[in-house]
């Protein structure tokens, strides 16, 4: 059931007035549906947590790493948990690619989404095993696309907008 807040008031310091804002409608997941949990793997903090925002809007658990290396952590501790690996193609140290290789290596059809700013949906089509969304996407883009590739069945085929 969705819930409709009046108004929010929030003081930011001491002297500043009061600011007067109304949040976002916040959908909840049905209780009688379990939770799906996204691995969220972004070496850029700032964009990794306005992405997991969007997806607890709309009743995601998330799971955000910052780094290939910490995302095969998370998922050694909890790899029944994860549904779909949501992943920046172009990292540090271990690209988005090579990461969802290694976490296929343990759990074989695992969905992933990658996602970048720096890879165009040309340049995209030599990653195999994967869809595709590129940066900047909206909250629309990504919920839409996140629920394609979890709803899709057999082998993983590129996909654009």
């Amino acid at each position: 059931m969705t819930q409709w807040p009046q108004r929010a008031s929030v003081e930011l310091q001491d002297d500043d007035p009061p600011y007067e804002c109304r949040p976002p409608c916040i959908r909840r997941p049905h209780p009688a549906l379990p939770q799906q949990t996204v691995l969220l793997v972004d070496d850029d903090r700032a964009v990794c947590d306005l992405t997991a925002s969007m997806l607890e809007l709309h009743g995601f658990g998330v799971l955000r790493a910052t780094s290939g290396e910490e995302a095969i952590r998370i998922f050694e501790a909890e790899p029944d948990r994860i549904r779909i690996l949501v992943a920046d193609i172009v990292m540090p140290a271990m690209s988005g690619p090579s990461l969802a290789r290694r976490l296929r290596a343990r759990r074989p059809g695992l969905p992933v989404l990658f996602v970048s700013g720096l890879v165009s949906q040309h340049n995209f089509e030599g990653v195999v095993g994967g869809w595709f969304l590129p940066k900047p996407y909206s909250q629309r883009l990504l919920m839409g696309k996140v629920q394609e590739v979890m709803a899709s069945s057999g082998p993983m085929k590129f996909s654009s907008r």
